[in-house]
């Protein structure tokens, strides 16, 4: 006997931060923070009767692009932010998000207020906009505090830019794993170098690139510009760190 279930894919964001995956046997073990925010399209009528939830909110189809948005820019790209500044500062890579907030540094303290207000301004004046500049700064606010309460390292948030020896090693396992099942040359190299570094800069892009020429116009972009050039000795260092390594 067999039994038929109907499945809806809807267009939807959801607003939570993963820390980190684990694998025990069979089973995948993903930690999270608390925080959940379920923003879901409204074109489907009947998904409201089902999902009524105080986290979860349907909106109309033409704004769910904007909560997009409002989530890769002032969640993963402020996420993104801080991680590069708190590269470049004596904590490195390995200090929590929420250290490099509460960073009494006048300069960093500096960088990051200004990042976070460009980023607002940012999803602001972005062509018909949805929001207004006091609910974004309530909802970066709150992002804060959530970074502040999480175990969330700079080196997760930066793990495509970063070659530990554990990773070099997997990568190499999988290297010559893709060349025994007679791969090309090229397509095992595009699908590793785009694990290891494409994928990092098409975040970079998504998440403070875009931001930031959004406000070229207006002249907002010192912080966000102040950050994306920190990635060009951030990198430099990273492979100073790998030759040093090998030799």
């Amino acid at each position: 006997m067999s039994t038929k279930h109907g499945g809806v894919f809807v267009d939807c964001v959801v607003d939570q931060i993963c820390h980190s995956i684990t694998l025990d046997g069979e089973f995948v073990t993903v930690s999270a923070e608390k925080h959940r925010e379920w923003i879901i399209d409204d074109a489907d009528q009947r998904l409201k009767k089902f999902l009524v939830h105080p986290q979860i909110k349907f909106v109309g189809s033409k704004d769910i692009d904007f909560y997009e948005l409002r989530k890769l820019w002032l969640l993963n790209g402020f996420h993104l932010a801080l991680a590069i500044l708190g590269a470049t500062t004596p904590l490195g890579t390995s200090a929590r998000i929420g250290d490099i907030i509460a960073s009494k540094e006048p300069e960093l303290a500096k960088q990051i207020k200004g990042v976070q207000d460009e980023l607002v301004d940012a999803l602001v004046y972005k062509p018909d906009s949805i929001f207004k500049a006091g609910e974004l700064n309530n909802y970066i606010n709150k992002t804060k505090e959530r970074f502040m309460a999480s175990p969330d390292t700079c080196e997760r948030i930066l793990r495509d830019a970063l070659l530990s020896p554990e990773r070099i090693a997997q990568i190499t396992v999988d290297f010559g794993s893709d060349l025994g099942r007679d791969k090309q040359l090229s397509e095992v190299f595009r699908r590793h170098l785009y694990q290891c570094v494409f994928s990092f800069f098409d975040k970079v892009h998504n998440r403070l690139y875009e931001p930031a020429f959004c406000n070229i116009d207006r002249g907002r972009t010192e912080h966000l510009g102040y950050v994306l050039l920190q990635l060009i000795p951030f990198l430099v260092k990273q492979g100073e760190l790998l030759l040093l390594e090998d030799s």
